[in-house]
């Protein structure tokens, strides 16, 4: 009983932290045009999203960024419900890919934030730290799920 029930907590995380990130993907999206309030020499979410790396093949980031949340967020939902067990493990394999593609790209957009743009977008960190969360859980569930079936 106790495997099960930690598994519905790893599961239900992994909602809340889709929907996090695309909380504050979706804020940057459709926020005021300051979209953070916060300017340091560090902070300023301005410069990261007017700088000529917040736009890849014409499209803005954030917008994959809503792409990616809202699918892990199917995807969690998907794992969390009581289905047959190969559509729980199809779930569960795509959010720990994703996540792990997802993490290369927040890697690389934390890089560019840092030592490029020189600026820090706070919403865009919530972003970065939701697909880190994800990559974990999934990583950890899988874990405990591949343990269940042996």
């Amino acid at each position: 009983m106790e495997k099960r029930f930690g598994s519905w907590i790893l599961a239900w995380l992994l909602i809340l932290f889709s929907l996090i990130g695309l909380g504050s993907m979706v804020y940057v999206a459709v926020g005021p045009t300051n979209v953070c309030s916060i300017y340091t020499s560090i902070f300023n979410c301005n410069k990261v999203l007017t700088s000529p790396y917040s736009i890849y093949l014409g499209i803005k980031i954030y917008v994959y960024g809503i792409i990616f949340f809202s699918l892990q967020f199917v995807l969690a939902a998907l794992y969390a419900l009581k289905l047959k067990k190969r559509i729980k493990s199809a779930a569960l394999y795509s959010i720990l890919g994703l996540s792990a593609l997802g993490s290369i790209a927040a890697a690389y957009l934390i890089y560019l934030e840092f030592f490029v743009v020189g600026a820090v977008c706070l919403f865009c960190t919530i972003g970065h730290v939701s697909i880190f969360m994800l990559l974990l859980i999934s990583a950890v569930e899988f874990a405990n799920y591949r343990k269940r079936r042996h």
